[in-house]
């Protein structure tokens, strides 16, 4: 298991572009080929191929994890940006799920007629 995590970089391979040694990083639970016809198409969560971190590639559950080059190849690593908590990037992943489907049923928040503008931004 382990595959919802956030890690630093400690070592890089030499072909690897926009990632430096100390880079805090967050990646898809899943990788994909990036070559099927799902992966074409721009939906990389049906891909034939898919392999999830922590059952396909050893997970976050380890010390140290070996982010696959398919993986930095399809773009599912991603840096952790500064003054965000480890535990908060860990959970980007099932935050993105929870807004696509909002987005998919067209979910609107409702906000109730006694708070004020004001009051949404300031809870």
């Amino acid at each position: 298991m382990g595959h919802e995590f956030t890690g630093v970089i400690d070592e890089i391979g030499a072909n690897i572009m926009g990632f430096a040694i100390g880079d805090r990083v967050v990646m898809a639970t899943s990788i994909s080929c990036g070559e099927c016809h799902y992966c074409r198409k721009g939906w990389p969560n049906l891909c034939l191929h898919l392999a999830p971190m922590g059952f396909s590639f050893p997970g976050g559950m380890a010390e140290y994890v070996t982010i696959p080059a398919l993986a930095l190849k399809c773009g599912h690593v991603i840096k952790v940006p500064p003054g965000v908590k480890a535990v908060h990037a860990a959970l980007a992943e099932p935050l993105s799920c929870t807004v696509n489907a909002a987005e998919t049923a067209r979910f609107n928040l409702a906000i109730p007629w006694w708070w004020s503008e004001q009051d949404r931004w300031e809870s």
